[in-house]
């Protein structure tokens, strides 16, 4: 499974401040082939010619069912925790 993909659904809230918005979006989360879904925050700004919009979100590999990763026979380990951040440009 190398994709993680995300299926937009609805806008749970919007704050609206000139050319700035800060959203939260609602959508499906899909890892390793398990869906969950999840709240996304975004920063945006918006112009005639573009929407950019950024953010994080953090997450537990477990809530997917994936394993942390382990190295060395698992005497080194990652935590359970991944955060993904994320930059759209929309022309």
């Amino acid at each position: 499974h190398p994709e993680i993909n995300f299926k937009y659904k609805d806008i749970k809230q919007i704050t609206v401040n000139g050319n700035n918005l800060e959203m939260v979006v609602v959508g499906d989360l899909t890892i390793a082939g398990q869906t969950r879904e999840m709240e996304i925050p975004l920063e945006a700004q918006a112009s005639a010619s573009r929407f950019v919009a950024k953010g994080e979100k953090s997450f537990k590999m477990s809530e997917f069912e994936v394993d942390p990763p382990s190295v060395m026979f698992g005497t080194i380990k990652a935590g359970d925790k991944v955060t993904v951040n994320y930059s759209i440009i929309y022309n």
